[in-house]
């Protein structure tokens, strides 16, 4: 009973449902129509008679056949602008690279750890783990190997796949990549002013020499 055109081609309508106290007809069609394009619905009342399967009211009176009606399209423009980092912080090891975007990051294809490269005091560091994405809060937390000193130069580098979408990067819900960050300078708000190191093991030579292992950062 229903026909919708879109750009002037027909629509599948897939279903649809009636909202009897509202006064409503909802259709679904069976692809989704994108922004800007012109969209008309008809209805063929299928006799003059009272028909069993209609629009009509509870008393039985059918609604009039409807020619080619424009419709108000309201789907909002497709998302094509990609996350940008706004700020990247530090809490002794824990590193958050929050991004700007209309919509939410992807949390479903995470980054891979290895896109990542932190530096402290120039020297590149060890991360751990997975990055863990927050979509709603647009963020993505690293985690370092060994905590950071307050007060020590930290920067963090991306580097995007490739020039596509790709299926394991920092992109939003719609696939649109974060670009390449080079030696973004990192807010160190970490308070540890020194190391606590492990010993793991200790090795004897046979002249009664000890060599002390230690996990931790290198020594001075």
């Amino acid at each position: 009973a229903f026909a919708v055109t879109v750009n002037g081609n027909a629509a599948s309508v897939s279903a649809a449902s009636v909202n009897s106290l509202a006064r409503t007809v909802t259709l679904t069609l069976a692809s989704p129509v994108q922004n800007g394009q012109a969209v008309t619905a008809s209805y063929t009342d299928p006799s003059s008679g009272n028909d069993s399967a209609a629009i009509q009211d509870r008393y039985g009176n059918d609604a009039a056949s409807l020619a080619a009606t424009p419709v108000n399209n309201l789907t909002p423009p497709a998302d094509v602008t990609p996350p940008v980092l706004q700020s990247a912080s530090l809490t002794d090891s824990t590193l958050v690279l929050t991004y700007s975007d209309t919509s939410p990051l992807d949390a479903a294809h995470p980054p891979a750890l290895s896109a990542f490269n932190v530096k402290v005091a120039g020297v590149a560091v060890s991360l751990t783990g997975a990055p863990v994405v927050n979509a709603t809060a647009r963020t993505v937390t690293l985690t370092l190997a060994n905590p950071v000193l307050a007060g020590q130069a930290v920067t963090v580098s991306y580097t995007d796949p490739s020039s596509g979408n790709d299926a394991q990067a920092v992109q939003d819900s719609s696939g649109n990549d974060a670009q390449t960050v080079l030696n973004r300078v990192v807010s160190n708000l970490g308070t540890n002013t020194s190391y606590v190191m492990d010993a793991t093991t200790v090795n004897y030579t046979a002249t009664g020499t000890a060599a002390l292992t230690i996990q931790g950062n290198a020594l001075n």
